[in-house]
C-alpha cells in the first residue's frame, strides 16, 4: 500500500511538533515518532480506523494521545492522510473545509 501525505496533514504534523516544543520540549519527538508510527500501520491495516465524520473518510484515534488521524482509501493500494487533528477540534468541519477547498482547486 502507497502512503501519502496532504500537504495540509504535513503542515498539522509540523503544528505538532512546534507546539509541542514550546510546551513539552522533552517529548516531542515520542509524540512525532508515535504519530508516524501509527499512521504507518494503516499501510498494513487500513481498515483499522472508524467510518470518518466526513463522508469517505475514516479515522485513526491515537492511544494515549489527544490525536486523530483523518484519511481515506483511494484505491486497494492507495492511502491518504488528509489531517492530524487534535480531538478538542470540530474535525467534522475542519475536514470539511479542507476537502472543498481540495475540491474547489481541482475543478
Amino acid at each position: 500500500m502507497i502512503l501519502q501525505w496532504t500537504k495540509l496533514a504535513v503542515a498539522d504534523l509540523d503544528d505538532i511538533y512546534d507546539y509541542i516544543t514550546r510546551e513539552n520540549p522533552s517529548a516531542t519527538e515520542a509524540v512525532i515518532d508515535e504519530l508516524r508510527i501509527c499512521v504507518e500501520r494503516l499501510v498494513q491495516f487500513p481498515l483499522i480506523g472508524s467510518t470518518g465524520l466526513v463522508t469517505g473518510t475514516m479515522e485513526l484515534v491515537i492511544s494515549m494521545l489527544p490525536y486523530v488521524v483523518s484519511y481515506r482509501l483511494l484505491s486497494r493500494r492507495s492511502l491518504q492522510v488528509l489531517a492530524v487533528l487534535h480531538t478538542a477540534r470540530d474535525r467534522e468541519h475542519a475536514l470539511a473545509l479542507r476537502l472543498q477547498s481540495r475540491t474547489a482547486r481541482e475543478k
